[in-house]
């Protein structure tokens, strides 16, 4: 078993969203492992490392992301703007269709 050090809590959320990735066309994900700064999707859209993407979650629009890794159909994202606490609390709390709670808190770590 690894001990992560995160920077910030990260909740286990089913937030379903879409996104565009310069080509124009839309795809519809669900996003998981969300923190304020990223989250983890799948996708059979195989982007790598470094690619950029505007996702858009609920009433939420035009969030730019970066894909930092990918495993598979697995990809890990970077928001380059972090989201605001409040927004986070709302996405959590709101838009997920499974309330979000810190992984910390349910792994009972916290």
């Amino acid at each position: 078993m690894t001990c992560e050090k995160r920077r910030e809590p990260r909740y286990d959320v089913r937030v379903d969203a879409s996104f565009r990735n310069g080509s124009g066309s839309s795809m519809r994900i669900r996003l998981s492992n969300l923190s304020a700064r990223g989250c983890r999707f799948s996708t059979g859209k195989r982007m790598g490392p470094g690619a950029f993407l505007t996702l858009t979650m609920g009433s939420l629009d035009f969030i730019d992301a970066q894909v930092t890794w990918r495993d598979g159909n697995v990809h890990g994202i970077r928001f380059l703007q972090p989201l605001h606490p409040a927004v986070l609390a709302h996405v959590c709390s709101h838009v997920s269709s499974k309330p979000g709670e810190p992984q910390a808190l349910r792994a009972g770590i916290a």
